[in-house]
């Protein structure tokens, strides 16, 4: 596996953390 493999597995990790974080409060907001 190259760095640029972590890289890109590692941000895609964080994007989706990130995602279901924000449609975690939507919800929350909207319930």
């Amino acid at each position: 596996m190259t760095a640029q493999d972590r890289a890109y597995k590692r941000l895609m990790k964080d994007s989706r953390e990130y995602l279901s974080d924000i449609v975690k409060k939507y919800n929350r907001a909207n319930t």
